[in-house]
């Protein structure tokens, strides 16, 4: 179940929060939280987006703000772009968004 989703049908008892600050947890759920966070950071470090939290097609731009977020810090652009790049498919479309030359659009290989 996406998590909104989560927050709307337990709104008592259900809340949102950043995984580096999750409050006092009982038992070893702080640990729990915390490898589950290096393992979805591990995934993410060399393929694109493997939850499909973009949904089928994406900008480079929009792969690596996704990926920023699970990194939980800033990518460099042309290292994200050569270590995404042979796990990507063009689909020859491009997409503009406001000021600035459309974007390329992307698909993930095997998809």
């Amino acid at each position: 179940m996406p998590p909104v989703q989560l927050v709307d049908r337990f709104p008592g008892s259900t809340r949102l929060v950043p995984v580096h600050t999750p409050g006092r947890l009982i038992y070893d759920h702080a640990d729990i939280i915390a490898l589950a966070v290096a393992e979805v950071r591990a995934r993410y470090e060399s393929s694109p987006d493997l939850d499909h939290l973009l949904g089928d097609e994406f900008t480079l731009r929009d792969l690596r703000l996704i990926h920023e977020a699970v990194a939980g810090h800033a990518l460099q652009r042309d290292a994200f772009r050569r270590a995404m790049e042979p796990h990507l498919i063009s689909t020859g479309d491009t997409v503009s968004r406001g000021r600035g030359r459309p974007a390329e659009l992307f698909r993930r290989h095997g998809d």
